[in-house]
């Protein structure tokens, strides 16, 4: 099975929250839940910036390659 497959009980998992942490964020103040927020929100930038830079680093490799290869001939 392939790791990036996901099951549709996986994705609307993906959605809820554990009551448990449901529970500490009702408790936060605002300081703290905007520093939480703020946590949850770069995680989530950078999984999708790497993701981003693995699924183009092999075409930029590539397009460096045909480069080098023109000005060599």
């Amino acid at each position: 099975m392939n790791a990036n497959k996901h099951t549709a009980h996986d994705l609307q998992l993906a959605g809820q929250m554990r009551r448990e942490d449901y529970k500490t964020i009702k408790h936060m103040d605002k300081a703290t839940l905007a520093a939480y927020l703020s946590r949850v929100w770069k995680r989530g930038y950078d999984a999708g910036y790497q993701a981003a830079v693995k699924s183009v680093a092999p075409q930029l490799r590539e397009a460096a390659e045909l480069k080098a290869a023109g000005k060599e001939g």
